[in-house]
């Protein structure tokens, strides 16, 4: 596809869809209310054979699917891309200029949240150490229970 021939049949279909075309014989058909949008009339209003389409082609399998809706699921035609526009290396800075700022901003939050967890994992080791403390002071204290006996339904 030296042309890209499956672009061009893209564009035709655009325009076969908006009711636009430039083939004078399909200009004909509109006029009379009988246009139909198939492969033969795409690959009319495109100018080129129905061959690639009819075989369904690789290399041709947007329009195939566009064509034949039944046998692919078919991208929205609103979301084939139009002829490619090249960016200006201006734009493509501050586009990453956008980028680099939204992900220091990411970072930042992320740096704050680390530094939260890390106070509150100090705190607990803190707070367990504190309790460990105690329970070893009452061990060694010993227990206002000992020696008293207890009575539960068992040993009634």
């Amino acid at each position: 596809m030296p042309f890209n021939r499956e672009q061009e049949m893209i564009d035709a279909y655009r325009r076969l869809q908006s009711g636009a075309p430039t083939n004078p014989e399909l200009k004909a058909r509109l006029a009379a209310g009988r246009l139909a949008i198939n492969a033969k009339t795409v690959c009319m209003e495109a100018g080129v054979s129905r061959t690639m389409v009819a075989t369904r082609a690789p290399g041709y399998e947007r329009i195939c699917s566009l064509l034949y809706p039944q046998e692919t699921v078919a991208p929205d035609v609103g979301s084939l891309p139009k002829k490619r526009s090249l960016k200006t290396s201006k734009e493509v800075i501050s586009d990453l200029r956008v980028e680099k700022r939204q992900l220091e901003q990411q970072r930042a939050a992320f740096a704050t949240l680390l530094a939260e967890t890390s106070i509150a994992l100090e705190l607990s080791k803190k707070r367990i150490q504190s309790l460990e403390a105690e329970v070893i002071r009452v061990k060694s204290s010993g227990s206002p229970f000992e020696g008293a006996e207890w009575t539960t339904s068992r040993n009634r």
